[in-house]
């Protein structure tokens, strides 16, 4: 994954990001910033930065999952769970809490709390899908919302993190 690819699936997502105000981080990085590493790590690649024109922080991350998480899940008709889903975007909040507030500085970025949970469409499980979390920051408020291959309606969406 190339931060060139990333941005891509951000434009075709309709998301602001922009080549020059972004810092693109590997697995590595992310486990360093978040503190988790295999097999609870779920994210893979992200990009952090600002939007054009604007001074919106986000993070962009691709998140991974495996058959495991799903299996047994609606059998005949097998799912990401939603705890799986919101494990993913737990991380990427974590990600963007550490990225724009202590970056550097040795903390350990913990979210206490959501407010609002907003599920969609639940969609067959496909591991070759990809997983796509879009993570930034409305009126003090961390909104992060996951979409499913190149579809542009979100399954989930969490708002109201509330960062330690």
């Amino acid at each position: 994954m190339t931060i060139k690819e990333m941005l891509e699936k951000a434009a075709l997502l309709g998301l602001p990001a922009t080549a020059e105000t972004v810092k693109f981080c590997e697995e590595s990085e992310i486990s360093s910033i978040i503190r988790h590493t295999l097999p609870y790590l779920l994210l893979t690649h992200a990009l952090c930065g600002r939007t054009s024109g604007s001074s919106m922080l986000f993070v962009f991350a691709r998140a991974s999952f495996s058959e495991r998480e799903s299996d047994g899940h609606y059998p005949g008709f097998p799912s990401l769970p939603l705890t799986e889903i919101g494990r993913a975007m737990d991380q990427t909040a974590a990600l963007f809490s550490g990225y724009t507030k202590s970056a550097g500085t040795g903390k350990i970025p913990l979210l206490r709390r959501i407010a609002k949970l907003k599920g969609g469409r639940t969609e067959r499980f496909d591991p070759l899908n990809q997983y796509w979390i879009w993570a930034s920051s409305h009126n003090r408020e961390l909104r992060t919302t996951l979409f499913s291959g190149s579809l542009s309606s979100p399954p989930a969406s969490l708002e109201g993190w509330y960062m330690i």
